[in-house]
């Protein structure tokens, strides 16, 4: 009866001291994974559709007017983004002074760093709603597309950030019963209507700067893919370089065909655009990949025609 009360107490302290390391090394990879996967759910949803505030005038309620820059597109081609404004207005929030004139606000779109008119969009407050309502008995109208600049920063591809500097104008005009111009609160904000980017604003007023930049996913995974592609081909090359290994003259041509296709594929694999130029990024990891096996098959062939004679 000890022996079997020995053996109870001994499987008991046993359980009690594995539970605890067993069931945290069971949950801690689970753990991982699911913040990994949250924080890369949240990235993928930003990628989308994404509005971003600019700016509120002071004494903006939620009465005022909304204007809206719509980004729909990078046209990397050009150095630009193809934009349009957009005004969400409640028609019964129109001041009763604005409802006799047909051009009673004017919004005016810019590019700060040359100084023209990109775009403007006008609209009739005597009618209460337009062809392009979305909002039952309000305003949703939005102009036809436009061009703003676009500057590419000095880092390489996958931080190659993109930012325009845009200026939005508001203005109200009564008419004949209101002369001149009327000072009312806009609300300003921007939205993103294509994936790939993140939005990064500078906001100082009506003074803004946008950036569209590449998720930090996206970054890790182009940095983490290039280092593995690198190793590779270093411990390929290291291989080659070895006295042990001698190539004959259809082995060296499948070697370096079967580089120049990966290098190919790698380059599709991870985006990197066809119409920037060359970057860091890619003399690095494909430079080194073209070069270094060419020296390692180069030096084994060399060595082969040596042996032979």
């Amino acid at each position: 009866m000890k022996q079997y009360l020995g053996l109870a107490r001994a499987v008991g302290s046993f359980s009690a001291r594995t539970l605890l390391p067993t069931a945290l090394l069971i949950a801690s990879p689970m753990l991982v994974m699911f913040v990994l996967f949250s924080l890369f759910n949240v990235e993928m949803s930003e990628r989308s559709s994404q509005v971003s505030p600019l700016f509120t005038e002071s004494g903006a309620t939620s009465k005022s007017p909304i204007v809206r820059l719509l980004i729909h597109r990078i046209l990397t081609d050009e150095n630009a983004v193809e934009a349009s404004v957009a005004i969400f207005w409640h028609y019964d929030d129109i001041p009763k002074e604005l409802l006799a004139h047909e051009k009673c606000m004017t919004v005016r779109v810019g590019d700060r760093t040359s100084q023209f008119l990109a775009g403007s969009l006008s609209i009739d407050c005597t009618r209460p709603s337009t062809p392009k309502t979305v909002i039952q008995n309000g305003m949703a109208v939005e102009s036809s597309r436009f061009k703003l600049n676009t500057y590419s920063s000095v880092w390489g591809f996958p931080f190659d950030n993109i930012s325009f500097l845009p200026s939005v104008e508001a203005t109200f005009d009564a008419g004949d019963q209101m002369p001149g111009w009327v000072s009312l609160p806009v609300v300003y904000d921007i939205e993103k209507l294509f994936a790939g980017r993140l939005f990064d604003v500078k906001r100082d007023r009506l003074n803004w700067e946008i950036f569209l930049v590449r998720p930090a996913v996206e970054q890790v995974f182009v940095l983490g893919s290039s280092l593995v592609f690198v190793l590779l081909t270093l411990m390929v090359t290291t291989k080659l370089c070895s006295r042990n290994v001698k190539l004959s003259g259809l082995q060296e041509i499948v070697a370096v065909a079967g580089f120049l296709v990966a290098i190919a594929s790698f380059r599709d694999l991870l985006g990197v655009s066809h119409t920037n130029g060359r970057t860091a990024l890619e003399i690095l990891v494909f430079g080194f990949a073209l070069g270094a096996p060419s020296v390692g098959i180069a030096l084994s062939a060399w060595r082969s025609r040596k042996t032979e004679f």
